[in-house]
Formats: C-alpha cells, sequence, structure tokens
C-alpha cells in the first residue's frame, strides 16, 4: 500500500511538472509573436526585419517621450523608438543589439543617458518578460543582470508562476488573434504616450545627483564601439526633468568626464536637455517623464536640432 502510495506521488508530481513546463512553453511562444504592449515591442525588435534610419533607444524617458512618427515625418527618415519602460544599462544594450541584427545598421542612433540607468543595476524590471528570449540569441548580459532569468532556462515549471496574468492574456491574443492583436504601441514604431494631467508634484526645484556605476560607462563605450563599427553616427540624449539644476560635485564631474571621452573617441553629439527651462509644467506627467504635449514639443525640437547638426532632411 505504501508503495502505491509514494508510486501515484511521483506521478503526480510528474504530471505537473510536464504541465507547468508545457504551459510555459507555449506562453512563451505567444510573447514572442505578440504585437501587444512592451512584450510585443521587444519581439518586434528581435524578430522583424523592417529597416529604419534612426533608432532612439534607452528607458521609459525615450519610450514615453519621442514620438517616432512625428520625428519621422518631420525629418524624412524612417524612426523606430525601441525605449523600454524601466529598463536599466543592460536591457538597453542588449535591446540595441539585437535591434541592429534584425533590422540592419541605422544611420543614426540616439542612446539615452539615464542618470537611473547608469546607477547599479540590481535586477531587471518585470524580468518574466524577457523569458521568451533566453533561448535565442545572446542573453548572457540579461541572465547576469538578473539571476532569476535562469529559472526560465532550468526550471520552466517554476518560472511559469512568475508570469502575471497580463502577460498570459497578451500571450493568449496573439495565439488566438494572430496579427489583429496589434496595439497603438506597434502602430506608432514603439511610442508609448502620456495623456494624463499635467504634473501636480511640488514645486521645488530638483538638484541632479548623477550616481553611477562605473561599469555601465565600460559597458556604454562597449556599446559605442559596436555601433560606430557598423557605421553608425551616435547621439548621446538627455530627456529634461522638471525644474532640474545641476551643481558642481565630484559625482557630477567624474560623470562628465567619463561621458566625454567616450563621446570624444567614437565622435558622438551630446544633446543635454536635463535642465532645460523651455519645458514648463504643464508639458510633465511626473519629473521624469513629460506627457504627450511636452513630447511632442521634445520630438519637434529634436528633429529641427537633427536637421540643423545632419543637414540630411529628406523631402
Amino acid at each position: 500500500m505504501r508503495q502505491r502510495f509514494y508510486i501515484q506521488i511521483i506521478i503526480v508530481l510528474a504530471l505537473a511538472t510536464c504541465l507547468s513546463s508545457l504551459c510555459y512553453y507555449i506562453t512563451c511562444a505567444g510573447l514572442r509573436h505578440s504585437r501587444e504592449g512592451e512584450p510585443g515591442k521587444i519581439s518586434f525588435i528581435l524578430y522583424d526585419t523592417s529597416r529604419y534610419e534612426v533608432l532612439f533607444t534607452g528607458s521609459s524617458r525615450i519610450s514615453r517621450n519621442i514620438d517616432a512618427g512625428l520625428f519621422t515625418s518631420k525629418t524624412g527618415h524612417s524612426t523606430y523608438n525601441a525605449g523600454i519602460d524601466g529598463a536599466g544599462f543592460a536591457t538597453m544594450a542588449w535591446l540595441t543589439r539585437e535591434f541592429i541584427k534584425s533590422h540592419h545598421t541605422p544611420r543614426y542612433i540616439f542612446i539615452n543617458i539615464d542618470l537611473y540607468a547608469m546607477e547599479v543595476e540590481s535586477g531587471l524590471f518585470y524580468y518574466p518578460m524577457f523569458y521568451p528570449y533566453l533561448h535565442g540569441g545572446d542573453t548572457r548580459a540579461l541572465e547576469a543582470a538578473d539571476k532569476r532569468l535562469r529559472r526560465g532556462k532550468w526550471l520552466p515549471f517554476c518560472a511559469i508562476a512568475d508570469i502575471d496574468d497580463y502577460l498570459k492574456e497578451v500571450s493568449v491574443d496573439a495565439l488566438f488573434s494572430g496579427n489583429g492583436s496589434a496595439d497603438s504601441i506597434f502602430h506608432r514604431s514603439g511610442y508609448e504616450p502620456i495623456y494624463s494631467s499635467t504634473y501636480t508634484g511640488q514645486e521645488d526645484s530638483m538638484v541632479l545627483t548623477f550616481d553611477y556605476d562605473v561599469s555601465n560607462f565600460a559597458r556604454l563605450d562597449s556599446l559605442c564601439a559596436g555601433c560606430s563599427a557598423e557605421g553608425c553616427q551616435l547621439f548621446f540624449l538627455m530627456s529634461p526633468i522638471y525644474d532640474a539644476r545641476e551643481m558642481q560635485t565630484d559625482n557630477s564631474r567624474i560623470f562628465y568626464e567619463y561621458l566625454r571621452n567616450i563621446e570624444a573617441k567614437y565622435n558622438i553629439v551630446e544633446l543635454n536637455y536635463y535642465t532645460d527651462r523651455r519645458f514648463g509644467h504643464d508639458m510633465f506627467f511626473n519629473r521624469t517623464h513629460l506627457n504627450n504635449k511636452g513630447a511632442t514639443v521634445y520630438t519637434g525640437l529634436l528633429a529641427d536640432t537633427f536637421i540643423a547638426l545632419t543637414g540630411s532632411k529628406i523631402p
């Protein structure tokens, strides 16, 4: 009797493990075919082969602040916004390299130098979103940044518990709706506007701290070397921060020293709007994100600056 009980337990555990793993792999397959939200954006970056002349890459300071369609209409250059909410440097660098592999090399790449993304990266924001891509391409940098991702490779029956209802719903939509599931982010070439009301926080100004991880500057150098070797003209882009001001500190001095050394090495143009006062209270959603009105002004300003610097407006 006891032996039979043990056999039943083993069979139940084996079935649960197999079914959980199967559910994980099916969910990941759906996410890889998605055209919804940021899972769809990641899949588009990795698997689509459309060519773009301009790429914006970075965190939500790119995804929420740059209207790719407006930039295209003003400059004549096809543009894609590859910003991902919460992206640290590991995520941004990985997506940029994968974009170049799949979509060929853009002529121009804007890399957002985000004060927060250059800090120590304790883990990936919303890491289950990256499970579907662990078995294809070079994801070592992502796995090093967040060891939890290893569950997707070695313990899929456990990893399925990390995938929340939103990702499962996106996966199901992709599996059963096909191309009909494409949403506004897909049709806006990656732009994710914030339509909410204007910033309602405190009026006191914020002093920029310039916290950073030195190793991220080495990784930035490596990324720029790879992009430059592909023939890209690079821009470093610093997005506006509400009522921000800089103070001369050791941190800020060293931060800019690292940055200027990389800029000089690869002939990179720096566009710094951290403390730009042209962006008023009504253009922000919060201190570090523009609303749709601010993003429209910001994108238009960048497009005009781009045309002036490159002389490459296409009718």
